[in-house]
Order: structure tokens, then sequence, then C-alpha cells
């Protein structure tokens, strides 16, 4: 059985907690960072330098970084469709995967920062305008990369 270290409301803890349960892989997560257990212990740093989450622990073996746990989790225990084992068809996947971890989802959460961390007061709407007006063509080169999807490879859901 994995280990998930990290609390539920971290977007990626999410990823990796979506991931374990498409693959039905028996799994327990236990809270850490932001109010749960303290990500600056020395056998959590041992895990991940960085202090903070997630950290998934298999047998002997603990990573961080949710994508690097997505391309373990598909290594270790997907099936062709979710990490396929043509290297050209998930080459164009983690290209997806990371413009989705980076590009796409730096936009997003500036608007939500905007919309749930920035005080009413501070928020200036030139800043939300701005982040719109960046997220819509992203938002049009995801839709057009889906297609009749309704995953980054069509009718499969993957790693991506």
């Amino acid at each position: 059985m994995i280990t998930i270290l990290g609390r539920r409301n971290s977007a990626s803890v999410q990823l990796v907690m979506w991931a374990v349960n498409e693959l039905g892989i028996e799994h327990q997560r236990h809270d850490y960072g932001h109010g749960h257990a303290s990500t600056r212990t020395s056998a959590f740093l041992k895990m991940n330098p960085m202090g903070r989450v997630p950290v998934m622990i298999d047998r002997d073996t603990s990573l961080f970084e949710s994508a690097a746990i997505l391309r373990y989790l598909g290594a270790a225990y997907g099936d062709d469709d979710f990490w396929p084992q043509d290297p050209m068809l998930r080459a164009s996947l983690d290209v997806w995967a990371e413009w989705g971890k980076n590009t796409f989802a730096e936009v997003v959460l500036r608007i939500f920062a905007y919309d749930v961390r920035l005080a009413p007061e501070r928020r200036d709407p030139k800043i939300l305008r701005e982040a719109t007006d960046q997220l819509i063509p992203l938002a049009q080169m995801l839709d057009q990369r889906i297609g009749y999807g309704p995953w980054l490879d069509g009718k499969r859901f993957s790693f991506a």
C-alpha cells in the first residue's frame, strides 16, 4: 500500500489522489502542511528537502513533486491507457501534462489568488482582467487539444 503525505486541499496532492483513485491503487493519505502535521521536521525534510507536499511513499522509496509521482505511478501501476508504452505517444502527452501544470495553472492560480486569497480592499480589477485575458487563449488551446475528448488523450484517461 502506498502512503501520500499532504493535505486534501492542496492542488498538487489532488493530482496524485486523482491518479491513485483512477488506477485503483490501495493507498492511505495523511494530512501534512498548512495547519496539519509539519513539513519542517527532520523526518519529513529527509523525504522532501523542499518541505512541501505531496510526498508519496511506496515500500522503501519516497518521492516528491506531483509530476514525478504521476510518472512513477504510471510506470509502476498504469496500463497502456494511463502510461502509454509508445514513447512518441507518451512524450506528446507529457508535453501537455507539463503545459497544464505550468503554463495553464500559473494563470489559473493568479485568478484563484485574486478571488480567494486577496482581501477585497486590495483587489485591483486590472489584475483580474490581465489574468483573464491571458487565460482565454490558453483555454482555447486546451479546448482544441481535447477536441471530442474528454481527456488530453481523447477517450483515454492518462497521466496527463
